[in-house]
């Protein structure tokens, strides 16, 4: 809205929202916006529009480096409350990850200037299910059976759906 309001000098950032939501300035932008059945989804999918440009865009490549500074703040303040030691596993998966590698290694500079030795990986399952480990893991269960034993399941549900 600076760029639009006059605020800060024309970037093109608004003519790359303009024209992803295909609207012509700023009121229609709000109200296609705030009229939407899921505005957070809306928004977000501003991501698709940005994917091939932000790391040649000054201003959306200092917002996005701003978000990957923001995530590892955030993974940070997990790692140490939960008082894990390095090297920490991290996973991530979806949202502004879907940017990909150059995100990802932005994501995995800022973690490493946090909190040291440190490894980032695509996630397999949905976050949830690292919550459920992590309470299983502090009930003493044994992940390593527990893990095992999804991965086999998987696997037959796997060849069962292929069996059609």
């Amino acid at each position: 809205s600076r760029e639009i309001d006059g605020r800060s000098d024309v970037t093109g950032l608004a003519d790359i929202v303009f024209k992803w939501f295909k609207v012509e300035d700023f009121d229609s932008l709000l109200e296609k916006i705030y009229s939407s059945k899921n505005p957070v989804v809306l928004i977000a999918s501003l991501l698709e529009a940005v994917q091939e440009v932000w790391h040649q865009h000054p201003v959306l490549y200092n917002i996005i480096q701003e978000a990957a500074r923001e995530l590892a703040l955030g993974v940070a303040a997990v790692v140490k409350r939960l008082d894990l030691k390095p090297p920490v596993k991290v996973y991530y998966g979806g949202g502004v990850f879907n940017l990909g590698e150059r995100f990802i290694e932005l994501f995995t500079r800022e973690l490493k200037k946090l909190i040291g030795a440190v490894s980032v990986h695509g996630s397999t399952f949905k976050p949830v299910f690292g919550a459920v480990l992590y309470a299983f893991k502090l009930e003493g269960v044994d992940l390593e059976k527990v893990l095992e034993k999804l991965s086999l399941e998987s696997t037959e549900l796997k060849d069962f759906s292929n069996e059609g």
